[in-house]
């Protein structure tokens, strides 16, 4: 048995740093990526999706478990990275080389 409190102190430190550090790397790698030109847009739209995705994803998730079990979470979590990595592949000659 595990005594929640110590889990729950550590799993906020460790997410209150973690996160915001992960979103600032992207932010960085991002701007890089699509080069010099106006920024505001395209970091809302990348901002907008962070945030809803951090939304829909446990309740998603939750569901799916509920209804089907972890193999159906895992398959269709596995569809979404294979499409999104495809989209990336397609995406790739748009992108500016990093300096």
């Amino acid at each position: 048995i595990v005594n929640i409190i110590p889990f729950l102190i550590t799993m906020v430190i460790t997410n209150a740093v973690a996160i915001p550090s992960t979103y600032l790397s992207l932010d960085t790698i991002y701007s890089k990526m699509i080069g010099d030109i106006d920024q505001n847009i395209m970091q809302s739209f990348f901002v907008i999706a962070e945030d809803i995705s951090m939304v829909i994803s446990p309740i998603y998730a939750a569901e799916v478990f509920t209804l089907a079990g972890l193999n159906i979470v895992i398959i269709i979590n596995f569809v979404v990275f294979i499409i999104g990595t495809a989209l990336w592949l397609i995406a790739w000659r748009w992108l500016e080389p990093y300096h």
